[in-house]
């Protein structure tokens, strides 16, 4: 009876206006399962369970990778640091506060009610997700992001990807390539996974058409 009443009261927010919205400061594995359970409950009560594994797929790439986004520009902000105008060293330390764990102590200490925001909607004749991050991208993030869109939307497979990054010196990262790929196989348009960003957020959307 639970499961059913969380059920209802989950797909109740899904179909609403303004969609099912999550809030997460940081995301473990913990925060993970929980969007992928989510992500279950919606599509078993669409009929479109073959798009779990590719959804979960999508939801660990671009939450990561808007966690770090936010805790990046913070990080930047903390630090004095013109995100327009980072440099290699910049980033080498923005790494070192991952793995020493001190970019969490910054986030806590910041007046934000989350790192990442996911919004599940219903667009009836489809199922939108939408993930905010705050900060505007540089041109740098954007030339990579433009870069990871045409490299998905040209490779044929997979494993040309992986024979590409490993005379990409620079790595770039295979994910949004990867989700690209992905939707091709599925028949979803690539037109509908695409980004906005302005002063204050960047959103990636992704629409995938119920069948």
């Amino acid at each position: 009876m639970a499961k059913s009443s969380k059920s209802n009261n989950l797909m109740n927010d899904f179909i609403s206006e303004k969609g099912l919205k999550l809030n997460y400061k940081q995301v473990s594995n913990k925060e993970l399962d929980e969007l992928y359970e989510i992500t279950e409950i919606i599509l078993k009560e669409k009929n479109e369970l073959e798009y779990k594994s590719f959804l979960q797929t999508v939801l660990k790439e671009l939450v990561q990778n808007a966690v770090k986004a936010t805790q990046k520009r913070f990080f930047f902000k903390k630090n004095g640091i013109d995100i327009k105008a980072v440099n290699n060293s910049d980033l080498e330390n923005f790494k070192e506060s991952i793995t020493s764990g001190s970019i969490f102590s910054i986030m806590e200490n910041e007046l934000i009610d989350y790192a990442v925001e996911i919004v599940f909607k219903d667009e009836k004749d489809s199922f939108k997700i939408s993930v905010k991050n705050h900060g505007e991208m540089n041109s740098t993030e954007r030339k990579n992001v433009e870069f990871m869109f045409n490299r998905g939307k040209d490779a044929e497979d997979v494993s040309d990807l992986l024979t590409e990054e490993t005379n990409n010196k620079e790595g770039g990262g295979l994910g949004l390539s990867m989700i690209l790929i992905l939707m091709r196989k599925l028949n979803i348009p690539q037109e509908n996974l695409y980004f906005r960003t302005n002063d204050l957020y960047t959103i990636f959307n992704l629409i995938v058409p119920y069948k």
